[in-house]
């Protein structure tokens, strides 16, 4: 699907104990949490509002995309010449 729009693989942190890190019951706990709850809306308003400014803001829209297209062809690049 990335060769074809571009696209976002957004991570972020929660606050965890330590070794409480992906897939832990530390994390599972974590992830109850008021504050990870915080964090995820956050992120998520954020991310909501980057989607938005793509769909409302033509300019935004095709700088976006020439940017993903040329890191496209600079990791093809790289890739047939390593």
């Amino acid at each position: 699907m990335t060769y074809e729009l571009p696209s976002l693989h957004p991570s972020f942190a929660i606050p965890t104990k330590p070794d409480g890190g992906n897939h832990t019951i530390g994390f599972t706990e974590a992830a109850r949490t008021e504050e990870a709850h915080e964090a995820t809306l956050q992120v998520a308003k954020g991310l909501a509002l980057v989607g938005f400014r793509v769909i409302n803001d033509e300019k935004f829209f095709y700088k976006v995309s020439l940017l993903s297209l040329t890191l496209l062809l600079r990791l093809q690049r790289d890739f047939l010449y390593v």
